[in-house]
């Protein structure tokens, strides 16, 4: 997965199963080293405040999948490729607007 990320010019960030312990002898790309140092640096703030905003945008999509605005099936004449894409941007759009607690439980 770092070396797909790495390929597109981004950076995954994503905590070893068992962190301070041993990272094998395949899994020693770049890429993959960076994301342990910034996410087990005892100084750098910068990996942890990041994964936690990443664990704030799965939730967020999580609950868009769940709740009753949310993007969990789509009509029937949402059905080509352009009109998934104006449906999901809609969707997206609506549940960033103020709305009450309610839609969010």
């Amino acid at each position: 997965m770092h070396e797909l990320t790495a390929a597109r010019d981004l950076q995954l960030i994503a905590p070893r199963k068992v962190p301070g312990g041993n990272i094998g002898q395949r899994a020693r790309q770049p890429t993959r080293l960076r994301a342990i140092a910034m996410l087990e640096t005892f100084n750098n703030a910068f990996g942890p405040a990041m994964y936690a905003y990443r664990t704030r945008i799965e939730r967020a999509f999580s609950r868009m999948a769940s709740s009753r605005i949310g993007l969990d099936h789509l009509p029937p004449f949402v059905r080509t490729l352009p009109r998934v894409r104006l449906w999901i941007q809609s969707k997206i759009i609506l549940y960033s607007l103020p709305q009450k607690q309610e839609l969010y439980q």
